[in-house]
Formats: C-alpha cells, structure tokens, sequence
C-alpha cells in the first residue's frame, strides 16, 4: 500500500472515531451555584484522571473534581460569559458558560403561623436565601396571596382577619413558594 493510501486508512479511522460527548453541552448557572458533568466517549464514562480541561476566564466560571472523583463540577463564581474546553482521546468539546446573578433557592414566611382574632392585624415578613447563602428580606418582592380571602386579607405586608375560620397565606418568589397557616377566632 502507498503512503497516500495508508495516511488515507488512517484518516478515515479518525474520522470514524466515536465523538466525545457531554450531558450538558451548554450550563447556565446563578451566581453561586455548581453542576455536575458527565463525560463520555463511545457510551462509555471517561474518568476524570484522562480529561483535561482550560476554561477562558476562570473569574466567571472553575472546575474541580467531584468528591468521588467520577464527575466534573462547574461552579459559577461571576457573571458573564465563557467557554470550557474538554479534552481526551484526541477530542475537545466546548461547552458554553453563562453565569446569571444569584438564584433564590429558599423562601420562608414569617411568623410561621397565624392565630389572630378578627380585625387584629399581624404584620408579615418574607425572607429568602440565594445561591451565595446572602440572606435576603424579600417583603417587596414577593407575591402575597390569601387562599379565602373571606377569613382574611392581605394588605400593606399584613394578614387581618375577617371572619372566624382557617386558611393560608401564601408568598411566591420567582419559582419558589412558601405557605402558613391561619386561623381567626
């Protein structure tokens, strides 16, 4: 066989060869936050010990090994934009970064429950938790809703009761909810 037939058997070997492969190709991830990756090459996981990696601005995104050692962790550190590059068996994927500003992960209400007799008014307070655990009072951000509001209203970050019975107040952030009870005497 001559060279030019043998680098063509070797190209089209190459050519043939199984992609590498990730399960998430593209990651938008809230400040703070952290995913993990799976990489695999002809169906098969590729250990972590024959990747290697490099990510274009490590100020927006880094990646580490997992604890067990069989996956990739990206961590969102900033906002912005970048790319990581994958490598092994002669192959890089890309895998586009966007780092959007912190997430809410946590809502809760307070008070926790409310016993009131008619006409009382309890003031209401929401506080929720971010992707970089700041601690946040949502009040102002939050969407309030009495469930029946002929036992008791909403106003003004308040609960005032109206007529004797149980129902539930209910705050919603974003995609997170969070609900208490009420009781008016």
């Amino acid at each position: 066989m001559g060279r030019y037939a043998c680098l063509a058997v070797v190209l089209g070997a190459c050519l043939d060869q199984a992609p590498l492969t990730v399960d998430k190709p593209a990651l938008d991830l809230p400040r703070g936050a952290a995913t993990d990756l799976a990489v695999e090459h002809a169906g098969q996981p590729v250990p972590v010990d024959d990747l290697s990696w490099l990510v274009d601005d490590e100020s927006i995104a880094t990646v580490t090994r997992t604890s067990d050692g069989d996956r990739l962790r990206i961590s969102a550190v900033t906002e912005g934009k970048t790319s990581i590059h994958l490598g092994s068996h002669g192959q890089v994927v890309d895998i586009f970064t966007h780092v959007s500003p912190p997430a809410f992960v946590q809502l809760w209400i307070e008070p926790a429950s409310i016993t009131a007799p008619i006409g009382e008014l309890v003031p209401m307070r929401a506080t929720a938790i971010d992707t970089t655990n700041t601690i946040r009072d949502v009040s102002a951000l939050t969407g309030w809703q009495v469930m029946n509001a002929d036992v008791a209203t909403f106003d003004a970050y308040a609960v005032t009761g109206t007529h004797s019975g149980h129902t539930m107040l209910q705050a919603v952030l974003a995609d997170i909810t969070s609900t208490v009870p009420i009781t008016v005497y």
